[in-house]
């Protein structure tokens, strides 16, 4: 049989690749809504934050809160996140008496890591 009297094929249709958030427990991009309590404020609390925000794949704020806590929101995956809330620990550890989180989905709308302003 002639090559070009082969009957024509469609090309194989490639099932669409699964990212690596899509694979990955963990890798999805999540929110995090922290509230720090203790000595917070007046220590360099959100100057910290900030910093230490640098060395993560994170976006989001930090602010002050008219009570007395700090108020964080930060987007990243769920790992990452972690680490990041460990990196605060270890650096303000001394300062930090309690922690409350509430995870979301993300909602990409932070593009870098910035201190707000106070809430109140």
């Amino acid at each position: 049989m002639r090559e070009d009297a082969l009957p024509d094929k469609e090309p194989k249709k490639k099932k669409p690749s699964r990212t690596l958030e899509q694979e990955t427990p963990g890798k999805e991009k999540r929110r995090l809504h922290a509230y720090f309590s203790g000595t917070v404020q007046g220590v360099g609390f959100r100057y910290a934050a900030s910093s230490v925000a640098e060395r993560f794949a994170v976006n989001g704020w930090v602010r002050n809160c008219s009570e007395g806590r700090v108020e964080l929101v930060a987007e990243g995956s769920a790992d990452e996140l972690e680490r990041y809330l460990g990196a605060i620990g270890d650096e303000m550890s001394g300062y930090i008496r309690s922690v409350e989180r509430t995870w979301v989905a993300a909602t990409g709308e932070f593009s870098s890591f910035t201190i707000a302003s106070s809430a109140g």
